[in-house]
């Protein structure tokens, strides 16, 4: 004949009866055993007086003793333990407002740079110049083995226009 750990009463199974013993019950969270029995078991609880936001109940097996949470820690006075505060940057957020002992650190999404697009935008840019300079290198080449004065004129007009493109980009 097994006895029942009932949830009414604050209790919970810590170990299933058995052809030898006897239910083994425990008090749920958020109580404590006011009925203890030589096996171990509990056959009452009773609930902890809440601790205030920022406390946690210190002994599980008495009556409540609160004690503030350590520190990086918090309880909004809903649970009995302290609960760590949440880490913003593991979760590839920025921190929004610091963790208190009374409340969680609050998250926010991070902000989108722009510079992330000016950085790609100049990057190819700047290919773009080294090619076309590159290209005219070699027009160049080409041309000063059939017309040395007619590359000179040519030399002369790309060295002003990628000066005046140099001018322009900079104001």
């Amino acid at each position: 004949n097994c006895c029942p750990c009932t949830s009414w009463s604050g209790l919970r199974v810590k170990a299933p009866c058995s052809s030898t013993a006897n239910t083994v019950c425990e008090p749920e969270e958020g109580h404590f055993c006011v009925g203890p029995l030589d096996d171990g078991s509990c056959e009452a609880s009773q609930r902890h007086k809440p601790c205030q936001p920022g406390y946690y109940i210190k002994h599980a097996s008495a009556d409540t003793e609160c004690s503030p949470c350590p520190q990086d820690t918090f309880s909004d006075g809903t649970v009995s333990a302290c609960q760590p505060h949440t880490q913003c940057e593991e979760k590839d957020k920025v921190t929004e407002k610091e963790g208190t002992p009374q409340s969680d650190t609050e998250c926010a999404e991070r902000p989108q740079t722009p510079i992330t697009g000016i950085s790609v935008g100049v990057v190819i840019g700047i290919i773009a110049l080294v090619a076309a300079v590159a290209g005219l290198f070699v027009v160049i080449k080409r041309k000063t083995k059939t017309n040395n004065a007619q590359c000179y004129i040519h030399i002369m007009y790309w060295t002003f226009t990628l000066d005046l493109i140099g001018k322009s980009q900079v104001s």
